[in-house]
C-alpha cells in the first residue's frame, strides 16, 4: 500500500509544480489554444496541461522501473506514442488519419505485448476465439482513446470523467493479497490528473489539449484491458459501464454525422456539453450534470461488476435512454435554467441592484475573518509541530523524502526565490499528508499526545469551517473540483473493499481531505495564516525526517 500512497501523491505534486512551468513555456511551444467558431473558451489558452498529466503520471513510474511487471512496460511504451502524436496534433493540427495511425501504432505496441480482452460479452472464456480478441480488442482501444478526446469539451469535462472511470477500476482491480498493475497505474493516473484540475477548473487557465486527453483515453483503454485479465469477477459489457457517458456521447455524435452524410471525424456542436449549453446552463452547471451522469454510470459498473451481460446491457440503455429523455424534455417545454422571473424582470439585472448591498456584506465579512484567520493559523501551525514531536515514523524512505521537502522549502523560503510562495504551499501539501498518513498507520508515543492531535484537528476543522464560510464571496469558492472530490469520497465510503484496507484507507482519506481543505482556505486568507502554516509545515516535515535518519 505504501507504493500505491507515495505514486499518487508523488503524481499530485508532480503535476502540480509542471503545469505552471509549461503555462509559462506554451507560447514558445506552440501550445496555444486560440478561439474559433465551435470552441466555448473566448481567450487564448495555453493547451500543454496534457505534459504535465503525462509527466506526474509517469515519472513516480519511472522510479519503480526495476520492480515493474511487462505489463506496465507495454503500457509506458504506448502512452509515450500517444503523448507525441498529441504533441505534435496541439501543435499542428493534424489531419484525423494522422492522429488515428498515431493510436494505432500505441495500440499495437500495447496488443503486440500480448494484452488483449480475452472475454467476450455474451460468451464464455471457452468460447471465445483467441483471433477474434485482437482485433476486438484494437478497437475497443481506439474507440475508448477516441471517446475521451472528443469529450474534451469544457473545463475539468474530460479529466473529471475520466477520473471516475480510473477510480473504478482500481477498485474493482483492487486485491488484499497484493498491489495489482491495474489499480497502481489507475491511482497513479488520478493523482496526476485531479494536479491538472487544480489549474483546468472554470475558469480555465490551461487544457489539456489532444495530448491530454488521447492520453487518460488511452491509459483507460489499456487498464481496463488487463482488468479483463486479472483474476476477478467482471462481465465483458462492464467496460462498457466503465466508460460511461463519453461512450455515449460519442456514439451519438458520429450516428447524427454519418446520418448527415458527413464524415465521423468533422467538428460540430452536438456534444451533449454544447446541449446544455445551449439550453440555458453555465459552464459550471453543464459539467457538474455530466459529472452527475458520469458517476451514475461508474455507480452501476461497480454494483453491476459480477451481473450478467444482459442485465448490464439493459442497465447501461436504461440510464442512456433517461439522459435522451431528461435532454428533449427540457427542450420541449422551453425551459431555461436563467430566464426571466415571474416578475418579467431579469435575474442578472436584479443581480446588479443588489451589488451594492453585497459589497458591504461582504467587506464586513472580511474583516471579521481576520480573527478566525489567525486562530486557524495558529491551530495548524501547533497541529503540524504536534504531529511531528508525537507521531512514530512509518518507513525510512518516507522519513527521507520529508527531511528533503523540507530543506528544499527551507532553501526557497531563504533566497526568496519566486518559486517561494508554490513550494511552501505544497511543503503544506506533502506535510498534510504524511502527518494524516502517519496517524492513519501508526499509534502516536502516548496517549496525551493522541489526544492533543484530535483535539487541535477537531478545533481546526470548526475554526476553518467558520472562516470559509466567511470567506465565501472573498478567497474561498465551492467549484467542480470540491464536487467531484465529494464524489470520490462518496465512493470511498459507498462501495466494498476488501478487509483492513477498507478501514485504513477511509480513515486516511476521512482525516486528509477535510485537512487538504483547511490548508487551501487559510493559504488563501493573509499573509499572516501563510507564514504560520509554512513555519509548522516545514517543522513538522523536519521533525518527521530526523527521527527516521537518526
Amino acid at each position: 500500500m505504501m507504493i500505491l500512497y507515495l505514486c499518487m501523491i508523488g503524481a499530485l505534486f508532480i503535476s502540480l509544480l509542471c503545469i505552471p512551468q509549461l503555462m509559462a513555456a506554451s507560447d514558445r511551444l506552440g501550445l496555444i489554444d486560440r478561439p474559433e467558431e465551435r470552441r466555448v473558451h473566448v481567450r487564448s489558452t495555453p493547451r500543454s496541461g496534457g505534459i504535465g498529466i503525462a509527466l506526474g503520471a509517469l515519472v513516480p513510474l519511472l522510479f519503480l522501473l526495476p520492480d515493474l511487471s511487462r505489463p506496465v512496460y507495454a503500457y509506458i511504451l504506448g502512452a509515450l506514442i500517444i503523448i507525441g502524436f498529441g504533441v505534435w496534433d496541439d501543435r499542428k493540427n493534424l489531419d484525423y488519419r494522422l492522429k488515428v495511425l498515431g493510436q494505432l501504432l500505441a495500440i499495437i505496441v500495447f496488443v503486440g505485448a500480448g494484452y488483449t480482452i480475452d472475454r467476450l460479452p455474451f460468451l464464455s472464456a471457452e468460447s471465445a476465439l483467441s483471433w477474434v480478441s485482437i482485433p476486438v480488442t484494437g478497437l475497443f482501444m481506439l474507440a475508448v482513446t477516441n471517446a475521451f478526446n472528443l469529450h474534451d469539451g469544457l473545463d475539468g469535462l474530460a479529466a473529471g470523467s475520466a477520473i471516475m472511470s480510473l477510480g473504478a477500476i482500481a477498485i474493482i482491480g483492487f486485491s488484499p493479497d497484493g498491489l495489482t498493475v491495474s489499480t497502481l497505474l489507475a491511482a497513479t493516473v488520478i493523482g496526476a490528473a485531479f494536479g491538472f484540475l487544480r489549474y483546468n477548473t472554470h475558469p480555465a487557465v490551461i487544457f489539456m489539449g489532444d495530448a491530454g486527453s488521447q492520453f487518460l483515453g488511452f491509459t483507460i483503454a489499456a487498464l481496463a484491458v488487463l482488468l479483463c485479465r486479472q483474476d476477478v469477477q467482471l462481465s465483458p459489457s462492464c467496460l462498457l459501464m466503465l466508460i460511461g457517458l463519453p461512450a455515449l456521447d460519442t456514439a451519438t455524435v458520429m450516428f447524427q454525422r454519418l446520418k448527415a452524410g458527413r464524415s465521423p471525424f468533422s467538428p460540430d456542436k452536438n456534444h451533449i456539453h454544447h446541449k446544455l449549453l445551449a439550453i440555458g446552463f453555465r459552464h459550471n452547471e453543464s459539467v457538474a450534470i455530466i459529472y452527475g451522469i458520469q458517476a451514475i454510470f461508474i455507480s452501476g459498473a461497480l454494483f453491476l461488476q459480477s451481473a450478467s451481460d444482459w442485465l448490464v446491457i439493459a442497465v447501461y440503455l436504461t440510464i442512456s435512454v433517461g439522459c435522451f429523455a431528461g435532454y428533449h424534455v427540457l427542450q420541449a417545454s422551453g425551459w431555461r435554467p436563467h430566464g426571466e422571473n415571474r416578475h418579467g424582470k431579469n435575474r442578472s439585472a436584479q443581480n446588479v441592484s443588489n451589488q451594492a448591498h453585497r459589497d458591504t456584506s461582504r467587506q464586513s465579512r472580511l474583516t471579521s475573518v481576520l480573527n478566525f484567520a489567525r486562530l486557524g493559523a495558529a491551530l495548524a501551525a501547533v497541529f503540524y509541530i504536534l504531529s511531528g514531536v508525537a507521531l512514530v515514523p512509518v518507513a525510512k524512505d518516507l522519513c527521507i523524502a520529508s527531511l528533503a521537502i523540507a530543506c528544499l522549502a527551507l532553501i526557497a523560503v531563504s533566497l526568496k526565490s519566486s518559486l517561494m510562495e508554490q513550494v511552501g504551499r505544497i511543503a503544506a501539501y506533502i506535510a498534510a499528508t504524511i502527518v494524516c498518513y502517519s496517524l492513519t498507520y501508526t499509534q502516536t508515543s502516548s496517549e496525551f499526545w493522541w489526544l492533543s492531535l484530535t483535539a487541535c484537528l477537531f478545533g481546526l476543522a470548526f475554526v476553518i469551517s467558520f472562516t470559509g464560510w466567511l470567506l465565501r464571496d472573498g478567497g474561498f469558492q465551492f467549484n467542480n473540483l470540491d464536487f467531484l472530490i465529494g464524489i470520490a469520497l462518496l465512493g470511498i465510503f459507498l462501495f466494498p473493499m476488501h478487509g483492513d484496507t477498507e478501514t485504513t484507507f477511509r480513515n486516511f482519506a476521512l482525516r486528509l481531505v477535510p485537512l487538504l481543505y483547511c490548508i487551501e482556505i487559510l493559504l488563501n486568507a493573509k499573509s499572516l495564516a501563510r507564514s504560520s502554516i509554512w513555519i509548522g509545515s516545514i517543522a513538522s516535515l523536519l521533525l518527521i525526517g530526523m527521527k527516521g535518519v537518526i
